[in-house]
């Protein structure tokens, strides 16, 4: 219960990633208590990802998620493990472009992407690529 009678608006920063959230606001004085608000539900949406081999590297693109403050872009190799492989401080900023790995035939490549919003990350779809 928040008791600031000029807050008009309020940051939860205790949210986890891929769990939704039910927010209701009603308003008091006193011993007196308004009825609640419409109940809203919030959560950071998960990007869809698009990779794209250009030869000279692989390009990672996804949809813009509104609530985003910026995202972070992960790859893994074969067997191995996501590696955070960009940190991206910009909700508009919705392309990455890999240069660091092998375009050689028969690689294959995992890459996902999740939206923050401060220390809360969205879940993720990982996509596939196989090197042609």
């Amino acid at each position: 219960m928040i008791e600031d009678e000029t807050m008009t608006s309020y940051i939860d920063e205790t949210v986890s990633p891929g769990k939704i959230y039910e927010y209701a606001v009603r308003a008091y004085s006193g011993d007196e208590k308004s009825s609640y608000t419409a109940v809203k539900r919030a959560t950071i949406s998960k990007p869809k990802i698009l990779v794209k081999n250009l030869g000279d590297g692989i390009e990672i693109s996804w949809d813009e998620i509104n609530e985003a403050e910026g995202y972070y872009v992960y790859r893994k190799e074969e067997n191995g493990q996501y590696k955070v492989i960009q940190k991206m401080i910009s909700s508009k900023s919705t392309t990455y472009l890999d240069r660091e790995v092998e375009v050689i035939s028969g690689k294959k490549y995992t890459y996902a992407v999740r939206a923050y919003i401060g220390e809360h990350k969205s879940s993720y779809l990982p996509v596939d690529i196989v090197i042609e």
